[in-house]
């Protein structure tokens, strides 16, 4: 069977739950060092408990990437493919998206689909639908 390609504008998300963003350097380096990391020839997916009644997002793109404007591209692709799947995502973890060189090239259905997979196998989204989204932070 062919892959389908998700056309993301036809997704309706709630605009009333805010994606939370981890900015704080050493946050991320805790999560580097502590967290568990999974991976993906796209991306790796590090996640850690925060002890908060909401879930944290930050992401990292190096200059391996490109210029500038090719790590801005990926930074806004990534984002979006996050948001569209944050309702699922439970409370109470940091994650952080750390970019490899070949999402520079990839569709946003296959970035879309490896952060599917990867917040999956981190075991972050919710295994039952009785439980409430991710709190805004």
């Amino acid at each position: 069977s062919q892959r389908q390609a998700i056309n993301h504008r036809q997704v309706a998300v709630p605009q009333d739950m805010p994606m939370a963003r981890l900015r704080q350097s050493s946050r991320f380096e805790e999560i580097r060092t502590k967290g568990r990391w999974r991976n993906h020839r796209l991306l790796a997916v590090g996640v850690l408990e925060n002890g908060l009644q909401c879930s944290r997002c930050g992401f990292s793109v190096g200059k391996r990437l490109g210029n500038a404007v090719a790590r801005n591209r990926v930074r806004r692709r990534l984002r979006e493919a996050v948001r569209l799947q944050w309702h699922d995502v439970a409370p109470g973890w940091d994650i952080v998206f750390a970019a490899r060189e070949p999402i520079a090239t990839a569709t946003f259905a296959d970035i879309t689909a490896a952060v599917h997979l990867l917040l999956d196998r981190s075991v972050v989204l919710h295994r039952a639908a009785a439980e409430g989204a991710a709190a805004p932070c």
